[in-house]
């Protein structure tokens, strides 16, 4: 009833259900109307197993990201792994990381690569995402934190440190550019977004992802029509894992521009603590630094919403003009 009447007033609106009921009533939400294009969405939360494999303590069960592992016909799970009522990953990899001779979960370098590796198996998967404030940056302050730096479950919902200067950290940064990466292939190739993927399920540490375009061919003439193959380690310690390819032939790892030749499907890679891969079967044309210098010229306006004082980091080489909501300027800036 209630959804009928949003759209009767709005029908291109979004209904999302804070719900979390059974599996059966939550795909029937899904699928409502869904033929008219609408249907509700839904808060999938991960944020337990993201957290469990980040910090190499269990290997939780990710495929139920995925709507399809749900039974769910139509691509209406909002996934995330964190949120306003859940722990930070990156707080729990400092805190309650493993470790072993060489290799410290605890160590913030580790725990923000680790943090790149989880955001591999997350956006990749078909169906909305959420990222919680900050998260693309690593952030590290509980969601128990107290205004006066204690940790209480009291303190939920008050109010926490805003770390602009994470912007300016090299290591979270390069957290933000991967996943600038990742959202780029997703919005760019369909594969993400309209495809078919298969999770590996089960306790094993190395997830794997595999995701077939539609329609499906073993020879992609174009990168429109290329398949993805994702294998990673949230173990401590190396693993050699059977990886599942949809098909032989040429494989070319995205991050690396490295190209693997198989003739199995079923073929055994290595891989160290916390390593990643992302294989196509079609090259593409730009490297990972190709991609990244297209979005380069940005500017990056905060905070937001404003009160009194407004900063502005530009690399454009333009003058820059900002306008308020009622479309005239605010102020202009001669670039010198």
């Amino acid at each position: 009833r209630m959804a009928n009447s949003i759209w009767e007033h709005s029908p291109y609106a979004y209904v999302i259900l804070e719900l979390f009921a059974d599996n059966s009533e939550e795909k029937e939400l899904a699928s409502y109307r869904a033929g008219e294009g609408k249907g509700m969405l839904l808060w999938g939360n991960l944020n337990n197993a993201y957290i469990q494999n980040t910090t190499g303590n269990a290997a939780s069960d990710l495929s139920s990201i995925y709507h399809a592992n749900r039974d769910w016909t139509e691509p209406h799970l909002i996934g995330y792994m964190e949120s306003h009522d859940e722990e930070r990953l990156m707080y729990r990899s400092l805190q309650n990381g493993k470790s072993v001779s060489g290799y410290n979960i605890k160590d913030p370098t580790t725990a923000l690569e680790r943090i790149k590796a989880a955001n591999i198996v997350f956006f990749t998967v078909l169906g909305p995402k959420m990222i919680w404030q900050f998260e693309e940056l690593g952030y590290d302050e509980s969601i128990n934190r107290c205004p006066d730096g204690t940790i209480s479950d009291g303190c939920r919902v008050a109010a926490k440190p805003i770390h602009w200067e994470y912007q300016n950290d090299a290591e979270r940064k390069s957290v933000y550019d991967h996943i600038s990466e990742l959202l780029h292939l997703r919005h760019r190739y369909d594969v993400f977004t309209a495809g078919s993927a298969t999770i590996s399920t089960g306790s094993s540490f190395v997830k794997q992802i595999t995701l077939k375009n539609t329609p499906y061919t073993e020879s992609p003439a174009d990168a429109n029509a290329m398949n993805v193959q994702i294998a990673v380690n949230f173990d401590v310690n190396a693993r050699n894992e059977a990886i599942n390819f949809p098909h032989g032939g040429s494989w070319f790892e995205y991050f690396s521009g490295e190209t693997l030749t198989i003739t199995t499907t079923a073929y055994n890679l290595t891989l160290n603590p916390g390593e990643y891969r992302l294989y196509t079967d079609y090259p593409l044309k730009e490297p990972i630094t190709g991609i990244m210098d297209e979005d380069k010229i940005s500017n990056i306006i905060f905070p937001n919403p404003v009160e009194d004082e407004i900063h502005l980091n530009t690399h454009a080489d333009s003058n820059v003009k900002i306008f308020g909501t009622d479309g005239r300027e605010v102020k202009g800036f001669i670039k010198s």
